[in-house]
């Protein structure tokens, strides 16, 4: 099974790490190839991690609940946004899928080259699926409610 962790790694951004390994550049060297395509090496991985109050506002949020006034899908999240003007113009999302004794990250989408955008798409096959244990995933952000959130999880759907 994957691992998942939280870390504040400034006041205003929580780092996500999989594994032990930092989920920005997990994504950086995915999005090489095709940033480096654009001519634009540096994009790759070019996120910020979102605040406390953001990730941990809503926890339903982290079983695939939608985030109230963004526009996506049930079971799509975003976990990551753009480090420069505004946090939400390039999210990074994941979808959500609960089981019984697991949770799984699947399906990351950069929003702004998704399908829709044509020969542009960045595509995250080679990221994940994440599978874990929903007991350590759900210790975690528990954890993390207790200090930056407003409510506890529901365990269930």
């Amino acid at each position: 099974m994957d691992t998942i962790r939280f870390e504040l790694k400034h006041p205003n951004e929580v780092a996500i790490l999989i594994n032990d390994r930092d989920l920005i550049e997990m994504l950086r060297e995915v999005e090489l190839p095709f940033a480096t395509r654009e001519g634009h090496p540096s994009m790759a991985g070019d996120y910020q991690g979102l605040s406390p109050a953001a990730l941990f506002e809503d926890t339903r949020v982290w079983l695939g609940k939608a985030r109230k006034g963004w526009n996506y899908a049930e079971g799509q999240i975003v976990l990551l946004g753009c480090p420069y003007v505004d946090v939400y113009c390039w999210p990074m999302s994941v979808r959500v899928t609960l089981a019984e004794d697991r949770i799984i990250w699947s399906d990351f989408e950069q929003q702004q080259r998704d399908a829709s955008t044509g020969e542009d798409q960045w595509t995250y096959e080679a990221l994940g699926p994440f599978a874990f244990d929903r007991r350590q995933y759900m210790r975690e952000v528990e954890r993390m409610v207790s200090r930056y959130g407003h409510e506890r999880p529901d365990t269930e759907p």
